[in-house]
């Protein structure tokens, strides 16, 4: 099977479902052949809730500030992560529904946001799964997307 020009490995099984904010490179970078990079990685592209309220010395209305929401609809933010995020295993979303729907919520926000899925192959997906279980006590569980397009590889890791 080939999508998009790019062949993925059989057997894939989604590990989580991110919401991210794509990474636009500066046009004279000269290091990146592409505009846009859309990735996992916290170090390229902003993750979506930021369900860390609290750490790193930001108080919880911080973010939904910093993304223009009112309070009535930061509540209904945090209800929806709390109900469909799994921040205490993989700081992800298990099922595409739950991603979906805490993107509706920040739509309002003028975010550029993209909902992506990352997917492991064979042992792969049992290593990565078995790190995260010694790391948080528990592995997470995703659903299987519909459909959805090949977008390639990102550099994952704990």
């Amino acid at each position: 099977m080939e999508l998009n020009g790019k062949t993925p490995p059989a057997g894939l099984k989604v590990y989580g479902y991110y919401l991210i904010e794509p990474f636009h490179v500066p046009p004279d970078s000269g290091f990146f052949p592409v505009s846009v990079i859309l990735s996992v990685s916290d170090c390229l592209c902003r993750l979506h809730p930021e369900m860390d309220w609290g750490r790193y010395g930001r108080a919880e209305e911080d973010y939904p500030r910093s993304m223009g929401l009112s309070p009535r609809e930061a509540q209904q933010l945090r209800e929806a992560a709390e109900e469909f995020m799994d921040c205490w295993v993989a700081d992800n979303f298990p099922t595409l529904a739950g991603g979906r729907r805490v993107l509706s919520l920040l739509s309002s926000s003028g975010r550029e946001l993209e909902l992506v899925s990352i997917s492991f192959a064979g042992e792969d997906d049992r290593a990565m799964r078995a790190a995260v279980e010694r790391e948080r006590g528990a592995a997470p569980q995703a659903d299987e997307p519909e459909c959805g397009e090949f977008l390639g590889f990102d550099i994952v890791g704990l």
